[in-house]
């Protein structure tokens, strides 16, 4: 009956069809039900003409001959077409509609999409509030904490600056220039702790962050930046002697190229220089084809050459040769003198250079766990890399809303336009500030 005579790749379940058993029934109706999830999703996405498919473009008696995981293989299809669909129904939307800027930003990114994946870690309490601000963020949404405050004016040591109000998506809020409080610091100090930490948990002995020895990477570049006179600097020489100094350099010298049947990443072997940046929501995200955390990861970097450069012509290296600034950078990462500037988007999302720590933390934890456990060195490399990628990507989910509620009663000036009575205004902060307790006794 399955010879190749008999097509068996159009008829194999023509027999058990035919029986008109309750099994051949439901697998008849399983299979109307799928071609017809994917002949919605063709049509979301605006397909046609799919391209040929030994799949699909059988008859039912012959769906699946000789395809393993076959579920698997029908799902991933279909979600596939339902991605583009969801990017089409994105794209439609105005540029500067918030939805459509957080979904094209972020629906790539494993960190982003980790808040959606499970429920907070023990290491990042959420509160209630924290959390919904989060997740609104993360969607796009209007923010629920600032609904009784919007057109409010934010205080600032800089006046002038534009965008100085409350909107309903906090993206003022985050991006507020001159703000007080040092929030954006916090927001920025807690990235550079958590990869700390997971350093630190793998053994990889680093300078920088909370778990750095030292915990500062401020004298690394002292022998050279001592001979310049800080009494002959202008102010902005001096921020560039303060921004060439980066927030980590982990050693992944002691780590091999490759472990077992894993590669344990391109940072393996070197000792790069990490500087962490925060990117919140500005004009660089609206109507772009680029991503933005991409762009600002090549800028940042670029610019450590610059700055490398500047101070090598104040110590008087002659233009066109390579100075002792420049000469020391080049002991540090992989290509010499390359600067890892991991950046966390406003939405969680998060460059290449922060994969690639993520990548190799997540080697050496396997390395280090095989040497008391037998198991597939890729599964368990698999299993941690999730671990990290999950706790980075609350930690800055948590950062932003932490920084936004912080913002948020420090920033927001208390005294309501004219047009709102006061006696709002008091229930609008009453509320909002004793919400928990208000919907516990209710």
């Amino acid at each position: 009956m399955f010879d190749d005579e008999n097509e068996p790749g159009k008829r194999w379940l023509e027999t058990f069809f035919d029986s008109g058993s309750r099994m051949a029934s439901e697998a008849q109706a399983e299979i109307t039900r799928v071609r017809a999830l994917r002949t919605a999703a063709l049509a979301s996405a605006g397909v046609q003409h799919p391209e040929e498919s030994s799949l699909w473009d059988t008859p039912d008696e012959g769906f699946g001959y000789g395809l393993s995981k076959l579920q698997q293989l029908v799902f991933d299809d279909i979600k596939a077409y339902r991605l583009q669909g969801l990017i089409r129904r994105a794209k439609a939307l105005l540029p500067n509609d918030q939805r459509r800027i957080a979904f094209l930003a972020s629906h790539e990114c494993k960190f982003s999409n980790s808040i959606c994946s499970g429920i907070p870690l023990c290491s990042r309490r959420f509160s209630n509030e924290l959390w919904a601000t989060a997740v609104q963020s993360k969607l796009g949404a209007k923010l629920s904490c600032l609904a009784p405050f919007i057109n409010r004016t934010l205080s600032s040591n800089m006046p002038s600056v534009d965008d100085n109000y409350v909107e309903p998506y906090g993206n003022n809020i985050k991006k507020l220039r001159g703000a007080k409080g040092g929030g954006a610091l916090a927001n920025h100090n807690s990235i550079v702790d958590v990869i700390s930490d997971w350093l630190l948990k793998v053994h990889i002995p680093h300078m920088g962050g909370v778990r750095g020895r030292l915990k500062t990477c401020k004298d690394m570049f002292t022998h050279i930046t001592q001979l310049l006179n800080p009494e002959d600097l202008d102010p902005a020489e001096q921020r560039v002697l303060q921004k060439i100094i980066p927030d980590l350099v982990p050693d992944f010298r002691a780590l091999p190229e490759t472990f077992e049947d894993i590669d344990m990443g391109p940072l393996a072997g070197f000792r790069p220089m990490v500087d962490v940046k925060t990117l919140a929501c500005n004009g660089s995200y609206q109507g772009s084809n680029v991503n933005p955390v991409e762009t600002r990861q090549s800028r940042a970097a670029a610019e450590y050459t610059r700055r490398a450069k500047d101070i090598d012509a104040k110590l008087g290296t002659p233009a066109g040769e390579e100075g002792p600034m420049t000469a020391e950078m080049k002991t540090y990462g992989s290509p010499p003198g390359q600067v890892l500037a991991p950046v966390v988007g406003a939405f969680g999302e998060m460059s290449s250079d922060m994969y690639a720590l993520a990548d190799v933390i997540a080697a050496a934890k396997t390395a280090d766990h095989l040497q008391f456990f037998k198991g597939s060195a890729k599964e368990f490399r698999g299993m941690f890399r999730q671990q990290v990628i999950r706790d980075w990507g609350h930690a800055a989910h948590f950062g932003w809303a932490r920084l936004l509620h912080d913002r948020r009663r420090e920033l927001i000036a208390r005294r309501p336009p004219s047009h709102q009575h006061e006696e709002t205004e008091f229930y609008a902060n009453h509320f909002y500030q004793n919400r928990e307790q208000f919907t516990a006794r209710h």
